[in-house]
């Protein structure tokens, strides 16, 4: 992924499964929240999650990356694009190329 990124943020971007995290809470987020969907937290602290947090990471790659993640970014497909990450956040133990962060434990 770090090569889809565009200069300068392929230096500062770092991706970390949230286990590694010591301090959710620095986050203002739950061990529950991070079990359910993925977050881009931002810079300044701030956390952005599910579709809207990926589409987040895109508005940093190179093209069409970029492009991909503006277009689902428009209201009429945002709730759409929310509606499928779900669908797939939720199954997502059951996809190819699962790990052990894909788990789902104690629901």
């Amino acid at each position: 992924m770090r090569k889809r990124l565009r200069a300068p943020f392929d230096e500062h971007f770092e991706v970390c499964s949230w286990q590694s995290i010591k301090d959710l809470s620095q986050y203002s987020l739950t061990e529950q929240e991070v079990r359910e969907r993925v977050y881009f937290i931002h810079e300044s602290g701030r956390a952005i999650g599910a579709a809207a947090g990926l589409s987040e990471v895109g508005l940093h790659m190179k093209q069409p990356w970029r492009l991909i993640a503006l277009i689902v970014r428009l209201p009429v497909l945002s709730n759409l694009v929310e509606l499928i990450y779900r669908l797939v956040a939720r199954n997502r133990h059951r996809l190819p190329g699962g790990s052990d962060e894909c788990t789902i434990n104690n629901r």
